[in-house]
């Protein structure tokens, strides 16, 4: 039925909505041997000249379950079911494919799309890349393009830099592309809220101390490079290698001391601290808290000590000799 939507013209959101969760639900069966009538058609349903699906192995039974999805993928998918699958696909689905590449094209075309598509994308991408070899040259460039500042109020802005910290972990990426993230990273932490402030400080440290070349970026004083309008850094080029980061400097690291919220001045002062330079940071110390805890946080530090409005204790409400009882 699935192979007869795929030809024919179907966008109706119920079918595959339905389709995407009766897949979803089907239980892997991770025994060698199933029973003789496992996963058999009703003959009543068949069409004439159909033949009966018959799995009698776990060997059997994957293959069914990887052609029933790469079947499934292929049909035009509303967006929200393409959301859905994106979100779950690396973990439910790809670990019980017989062969996870052939999902190249899906997870290839959905990080191409851009938007939260491209984010969700990242988990799928991320196996292929590492387990399975999967050579993507425009990887790094698309992912730089994601750094909008509308990446910190995404709802999966935790999940997106946990992951940008995993592929920017490597030692061996050029030199020109790590400036090129810490610099646009460092960028957009001006704007961003104090969480993803905190978030972006920590990543742009940890690039400089894995990579200690990229150190030039924090210790040039330039003059002109410091100013907003003569910083040769381009944030609307979209080629991390034409951006120019290497000939600036990252003086948006000393403007986020001055941050309004303490938690950010105080954080982004530690970690400029000459002493602490050689140790990376835990990122998920930071992911995991949100603007509404910091602000709790720092209620509660400021005790339940008296504050006081005057530097001269008042001895009445109007006047000498006026007490107030």
């Amino acid at each position: 039925h699935l192979n007869k939507q795929r030809s024919g013209r179907h966008d109706d959101f119920s079918f595959t909505h339905n389709v995407y969760h009766l897949l979803q639900n089907v239980t892997m069966v991770m025994n060698q041997t199933l029973p003789g009538n496992f996963l058999s058609g009703d003959p009543t349903m068949m069409s004439e000249g159909q033949k009966q699906p018959h799995v009698c192995s776990i060997e059997k039974f994957h293959k069914v379950f990887n052609d029933s999805w790469l079947t499934f993928l292929h049909l035009p998918l509303p967006p929200a079911v393409h959301k859905e699958i994106l979100t779950s696909l690396h973990s439910s689905v790809m670990p019980h494919m017989t062969k996870p590449r052939l999902l190249i094209d899906f997870l290839v075309g959905s990080y191409d799309q851009g938007g939260v598509s491209s984010i969700l994308a990242l988990n799928g991408l991320f196996i292929l890349m590492h387990q399975y070899h999967l050579d993507y040259p425009d990887f790094y460039q698309n992912l730089y393009t994601l750094l909008r500042p509308s990446v910190f109020h995404v709802k999966y802005m935790t999940r997106f830099f946990r992951l940008l910290n995993v592929f920017l972990s490597s030692t061996h990426l050029p030199l020109y592309l790590v400036a090129a993230f810490a610099k646009r990273i460092a960028r957009l932490s001006l704007t961003a809220p104090p969480q993803g402030a905190m978030i972006a400080a920590v990543l742009v440290m940890n690039l400089v101390r894995r990579h200690p070349n990229c150190r030039v970026l924090l210790h040039r004083n330039d003059p002109d490079v410091l100013q907003v309008e003569r910083d040769p850094y381009n944030p609307d080029e979209q080629d991390p290698v034409k951006c120019g980061a290497l000939e600036s400097c990252l003086w948006e690291l000393k403007t986020l001391q001055n941050h309004y919220h303490p938690r950010v001045s105080s954080l982004v002062t530690h970690l400029l601290d000459p002493e602490k330079q050689k140790r990376q940071e835990n990122l998920e110390l930071y992911l995991n808290k949100s603007t509404t805890q910091l602000f709790e946080s720092e209620c509660k530090d400021l005790g339940e000590d008296v504050v006081p409005l005057n530097f001269v204790e008042p001895q009445g409400l109007w006047g000498p000799g006026f007490t107030n009882k």
